[in-house]
């Protein structure tokens, strides 16, 4: 089983997650979630896995990372939060939680990693000339949608030339 190490913003060698087990945990009771009756190996495990999940945004994060050396994608320079600069040398706590909520769905068995298949219809109805469909909460074309993890990550995503997004 793979041990977790911890990147600080210090640049830790080899890190494979932003959270230990315990950070994790008091972040996820924050929040009302827990990981329930699971090992401690399998919490490390799905923390690697979000953190893992976590990488596959790294076109989409504000700035760079701070060293062609590191293991993950943060830390990173020129990253603004509210407006404000971020530190180079920390992880933002938006990141913290996502991780968190990602090992969560992952310890419940909602997989991070996008599942094929097709759109998961609950129902559909005709009224007059117009077709509606009605989707499975959180699923469409076979991806489930955390939209928590999406707002936690939201601030630290570049914005796209003044683009205003919402969601229906």
């Amino acid at each position: 089983m793979p041990t977790l190490i911890i990147e600080d913003g210090s640049i830790v060698a080899g890190a494979n997650s932003y959270l230990s087990v315990a950070d994790a945990e008091t972040i996820l009771d924050n929040q009302g979630y827990s990981f329930g009756a699971i090992t401690e190996d399998q919490k490390q495990q799905f923390l690697i896995r979000s953190a893992t999940y976590l990488e596959s945004y790294r076109d989409a994060y504000q700035g760079y990372k701070v060293s062609c050396e590191q293991s993950l994608q943060w830390p990173r320079s020129n990253v603004y939060i509210d407006c404000c600069a971020f530190a180079a040398n920390a992880i933002p706590n938006e990141l913290k939680l996502a991780q968190a909520l990602g090992a969560y769905y992952e310890s419940t068995g909602k997989s991070l990693q996008a599942v094929t298949g097709g759109q998961n219809i609950a129902s559909k109805e005709v009224v007059g000339a117009v077709k509606v469909s009605y989707f499975d909460n959180g699923s469409v074309d076979g991806y489930t949608i955390f939209t928590d993890i999406n707002n936690s990550l939201d601030p630290l995503l570049k914005r796209s030339g003044g683009l205003v997004t919402f969601r229906v």
